[in-house]
C-alpha cells in the first residue's frame, strides 16, 4: 500500500521539483527555505499550469507559502477544531455521535496553505495499513451508532487503488448501510487521477459520496469537468465544500459564478466555510459578517440547488454550526459570541 507519488511521479511535484521550474521567485525561495517545512509544500503539474496562466494569483496563494503565515495570533491554534480531544486513536476522530473521521494518510497532491489540519506529523501519521483498518473496523463494530465514515487526511485519493479498495471493502463488510464519505481535492488539483479503474472500485461500495473543494471558478476546467462526470456517471454523488478565502473568492460575483459552475457539472455546493482559526491563516480569513452578507444577497438571486450552507467550526471544540444572524448572541470586545447546537456560547474573533 503506497503513496500514489510512486506511480504518478510526473504529476505530483515536491518543493524541490517546483523550485527547478522557475515558478518561484528568488525572494520566495529565500523565505520559504528559511521558515517553512519543505515536506509540506507540493503541487501538481496540472495546478501549476493553471496557476501560472494569466492573472491567477488567487490560485497561486492557495499553495505557495506567504510571509503572512509567520504571523500567529493569540487565539489561533495548531489544532483549531480540537480534534485531539475526540481522537480514539491516531487515525480515528469521533466528534459527532453518528459519524467518525478516519485519517487515511498525511499526504496530499497539493498542500493548501489554509489547511486546518497542520498538526499532522509525517513522522507519526504515515499511510494507513491493514492494522489501522482493523482498528477502524473493530471500532465500528463496537459503536453501532455510527452511520457515516468520513475518510480524510491528507487526501485519501493519493493512495493506491489496492489500499482504497481494501479500506472501502473493510468498512462495507461491517455494514452495508454505513455511508462512506471521501474528502479529497484530487478532482480539483489532479483530475487525471480520476480514471475508470478508480471509479469502478469506488462504485462497488456505495452508498459512497465524494466531498471535494473547489474554491474558485477558475479551478473548473474542461478536464476537471470530465473527471467529475466520470464519477457521477457511476452513480456516486459529488458535493463541494468551499472555504471563504480573502483575496481569492470573497466577493458575491465570484462566488455566484463558482456555485453556478459547480451545479453545471453536477456538483452540489454543500458547505461554504468561514475560515478556521488555524495558526498563521489570518490573512485568509474575512470578517464573519462578510460571509453572512454575501450569502444573504445570494439567497435573493439564486435557487437553493446552487446555494451551499454557510457554516463555521467553532473554536474550543464547539463543533460546526450553520451560520446566520440568529447564531450571533452578541458582538463585543473584539469577538462574536456564537451559540452551538447544545446552546453553549463560544467566541469567534471579530477581525478586520
Amino acid at each position: 500500500m503506497s503513496f500514489l507519488k510512486n506511480d504518478f511521479k510526473d504529476n505530483i511535484l515536491t518543493y524541490q521539483e517546483i523550485k527547478q521550474l522557475s515558478f518561484l521567485s528568488k525572494d520566495e525561495i529565500s523565505y520559504i527555505e528559511t521558515n517553512f517545512n519543505l515536506e509540506r509544500i507540493a503541487a501538481t503539474k496540472f495546478y501549476l499550469k493553471l496557476a501560472e496562466s494569466g492573472e491567477k494569483s488567487h490560485l497561486r496563494k492557495q499553495f505557495v507559502p506567504s510571509r503572512e503565515e509567520l504571523k500567529i495570533l493569540e487565539y489561533e491554534k495548531t489544532d483549531p477544531l480540537c480534534e485531539k480531544i475526540f481522537s480514539k486513536s491516531d487515525r480515528i476522530i469521533h466528534r459527532y455521535h453518528d459519524r467518525l473521521l478516519f485519517i487515511a494518510t498525511n499526504s496530499c497532491a497539493l498542500y493548501c496553505r489554509h489547511c486546518f489540519r497542520r498538526y499532522l506529523d509525517k513522522t507519526i501519521i504515515k499511510d494507513a495499513d491493514k492494522t489501522d483498518i482493523k482498528i477502524l473496523t473493530d471500532y465500528l463494530k463496537a459503536n453501532k451508532c455510527i452511520r457515516e465514515v468520513l475518510v480524510s487526511g491528507g487526501d485519501p485519493l493519493v493512495l493506491d487503488n489496492d489500499f482504497i479498495e481494501y479500506l472501502c471493502k473493510s468498512i462495507r463488510d461491517v455494514s452495508k448501510d454505513i455511508v462512506v464519505r471521501i474528502g479529497t481535492r484530487v478532482p480539483v488539483v489532479l483530475p487525471s487521477r480520476i480514471n475508470n479503474n478508480l471509479v469502478n472500485i469506488l462504485s462497488k461500495y456505495r452508498p459512497l459520496y465524494i466531498f471535494t473543494q473547489f474554491n474558485h471558478s477558475d479551478e473548473i476546467t474542461e478536464i476537471n469537468s470530465e473527471s467529475v462526470n466520470l464519477i457521477t456517471k457511476s452513480g456516486i454523488p459529488v458535493f463541494n465544500q468551499t472555504v471563504l478565502l480573502r483575496g481569492i473568492n470573497n466577493s458575491e460575483k465570484q462566488l455566484k459564478e463558482l456555485f453556478y459552475k459547480l451545479v453545471s457539472i453536477s456538483v452540489k455546493p454543500h458547505y461554504f466555510f468561514q475560515g478556521d482559526l488555524a495558526a498563521g491563516t489570518s490573512h485568509f480569513r474575512t470578517n464573519l459578517m462578510q460571509g453572512l452578507e454575501i450569502m444573504e444577497k445570494l439567497k435573493t438571486e439564486m435557487s437553493a440547488l446552487s446555494l451551499p450552507l454557510l457554516a463555521v467550526d467553532l473554536p474550543e471544540a464547539g463543533g460546526k454550526i450553520i451560520l446566520d444572524r440568529n447564531s450571533i448572541i452578541k458582538r463585543e470586545n473584539g469577538f462574536f459570541h456564537l451559540k452551538n447546537s447544545d446552546g453553549k456560547i463560544f467566541k469567534y474573533p471579530d477581525e478586520n
